[in-house]
């Protein structure tokens, strides 16, 4: 798998360190949930400072890593393949069309679709797409794991930056958190609850750590 590519807008599964000197990313086995204040209440291995999910909003700037990656790969590439993107955010919109070719997958019309560089457009669905590419190129299809400690997260095996272990979905991260849901006597209201498996899935998520 290609370690190296810059994740312009963010992954579901990597926190990024708060700190514009460090900056670091830490890759995690279960979905980064985002809060209003961005922040995931770990602190950052590296320099201390606190961890926020990796997601990009409109008024935020591109990670100066992630785009000199990509700008690098893209300059590289002999052809670049277009999965889901609408194109029509820049600086990321431009990036596939260097010198290479360019092949568009997506339910609906890009500006890309007409381009002189484009070789391939295909409106079929990404996941059906990929999975008869990989069939041709006798690829492994990836998928999600099992996850370990079912009953709970005592004992997971996975920690950052570890091999081990698949990727855990956000359904699994629900399911294993109902189990851990304090249980409460009398009425509860929906914001109590709301809390309440919020903390469930804090503990999750700390077994997986």
């Amino acid at each position: 798998m290609q370690t190296g590519a810059g994740k312009l807008h963010g992954n579901v599964y990597v926190e990024r360190c708060s700190s514009a000197r460090c900056g670091r990313d830490v890759r995690r086995r279960f979905p980064v949930r985002r809060r209003p204040d961005r922040l995931t209440g770990r602190a950052c291995p590296t320099c201390g400072s606190p961890l926020t999910d990796s997601g990009i909003d409109f008024w935020q700037g591109l990670p100066e890593r992630h785009l000199r990656r990509a700008l690098e790969a893209s300059r590289a590439a002999r052809f670049s393949l277009v999965l889901g993107s609408s194109l029509r955010v820049a600086p990321a919109a431009e990036l596939p069309f260097g010198k290479g070719g360019v092949g568009i997958v997506n339910l609906m019309n890009t500006p890309g679709d007409g381009r002189a560089e484009t070789q391939i457009r295909s409106y079929a669905k990404i996941d059906l797409f990929m999975y008869h590419l990989m069939e041709a190129l006798g690829l492994e299809h990836p998928r999600p794991g099992a996850v370990e400690g079912a009953e709970g997260a005592e004992g997971s095996e996975g920690a950052e930056g570890s091999e081990g272990g698949g990727l855990v979905s956000a359904t699994q991260m629900k399911r294993l958190a109902a189990g851990r849901v304090k249980v409460r006597e009398g009425f509860v209201g929906e914001e109590q609850r709301e809390r309440d498996f919020a903390d469930a899935l804090l503990e999750v998520e700390a077994g997986l750590v």
